[in-house]
């Protein structure tokens, strides 16, 4: 079941939120490397090629976002994150940032997996873990970013330069690559002997099944 590449943008988006439904009735909402395990077996089987890439994310609350653009910069450092939540509520949380914490295997810290589809879109099929509905960051889907036409490309590709998206619902989402890190490779659930390969397997067929459905539905509706 091959996908066009006019039509590959809009496949990714359909496919995005009942396929992260599937996986978290089996996995965790932090499970980012079984996601990004099964979202390419999904992806190989439409022929759209894909690779795992290790991101870094900023998600950030629209009040963080007027804070910055009022004061003209970021937070400088933790007693300034503290006073702009207490005067304004302003949030952020990231993904992909190292833990300071010893007990933190050195596998996982400051892990985040995402995929790179087609050269041209960035497909983050476990951002709801970042979710903070108390902080108003409310994510319900994967996060698909198209960055085909942006002047930075060729550098946040090489990891040289962030890209900023506004995520409705919670301000911004900023993402740049960590092109050398690799350790996804050797996590049990990204594994080619991994305990839940089969597991993966089952979702990612699940899915195909009801894109297939999908396409049958919109067929014979155009009819």
């Amino acid at each position: 079941m091959a996908v066009s590449n006019a039509n590959r943008g809009p496949i990714l988006q359909l496919l995005g939120a009942p396929l992260r439904r599937a996986i978290l009735r089996h996995y965790n909402p932090d499970s980012c490397v079984a996601s990004t395990a099964i979202g390419k077996l999904v992806l190989d089987a439409l022929e759209i090629p894909s690779v795992p890439v290790s991101v870094k994310l900023m998600l950030a609350n629209q009040a963080w976002v007027a804070r910055a653009n009022r004061d003209e910069h970021v937070p400088r450092d933790r007693a300034e994150t503290e006073r702009w939540f207490i005067e304004s509520g302003a949030h952020a949380i990231g993904l992909g940032v190292p833990d300071k914490n010893p007990d933190s295997h050195p596998l996982v810290n400051g892990l985040h997996l995402a995929l790179l589809v087609d050269g041209n879109y960035l497909w983050d099929l476990s951002i709801d873990q970042a979710s903070r509905p108390q902080h108003n960051i409310v994510i319900k889907e994967p996060f698909l970013g198209d960055f085909s036409k942006s002047p930075i490309r060729a550098k946040f590709l090489k990891g040289q330069a962030q890209i900023v998206w506004q995520a409705p619902g919670q301000g911004i989402a900023v993402y740049s690559i960590k092109p050398r890190d690799h350790r996804y490779l050797e996590h049990i659930n990204w594994r080619a002997d991994g305990h839940d390969v089969l597991k993966r397997q089952a979702i990612a067929q699940e899915a195909l099944l009801a894109l297939r459905g999908l396409y049958r539905l919109s067929a014979g509706a155009s009819q």
